[in-house]
């Protein structure tokens, strides 16, 4: 009885820890993806945050950019992130997701379906995502930061609510 005792106090200090988590600092977190098409490809924009700006201006870390875009094209939007995965210097990680932005071209090739496909098939993604259209360079708008050097979290495609109460031009519809 003794010896079991000590065995399983051994056994909790040796087999306990978090030896499969994933650091987040070794993370780059996409926050939106932007889905155009034109000559028969597919570019895949991915807008990926600095979350150090998410912290009081004490915590916040000062002169570092907000907002980077990964660029890539393919054949399928699927094949299009794949090369972005190639040349990334992180994992990326699409739990933060909270939109997809697709061109007039992306819509008029059935794109939409696909990128639907896309979130719904990973349990990473977010249950609840945004989904949007626009006739815009799609790049410049996932590179807009929000005003006075605030977090890039915070802007007019992922605070709905806030923008909405103001000015209730069209209320969000739901995809589910």
């Amino acid at each position: 009885m003794k010896y079991n005792v000590l065995f399983f106090i051994i056994c909790l200090f040796i087999l306990t820890g978090c030896w499969d988590i994933e650091e987040s600092e070794r993370m780059d977190y996409i926050h939106g993806v932007g889905v155009d098409y034109d000559k028969d490809e597919v570019i895949v924009h991915l807008q990926i945050v600095n979350l150090g700006n998410l912290g009081t201006p004490d915590v916040a870390v000062q002169g570092e950019d907000q907002v980077t875009v990964a660029t890539a094209s393919g054949e399928s939007i699927t094949k299009a992130i794949f090369n972005i995965y190639n040349s990334a210097q992180r994992r990326l990680y699409w739990g933060h997701d909270t939109f997809a932005l697709l061109s007039e071209e992306a819509l008029k090739h059935n794109k939409m379906n696909e990128m639907l496909d896309l979130v719904n098939r990973y349990p990473e993604t977010r249950y609840r995502m945004r989904v949007f259209s626009t006739r815009s360079d799609i790049k410049d708008l996932l590179k807009v930061s929000p005003l006075f050097d605030g977090s890039p979290i915070f802007t007019r495609m992922t605070d709905l609510n806030n923008a909405y109460e103001q000015s209730s031009r069209i209320k969000e519809v739901s995809v589910r």
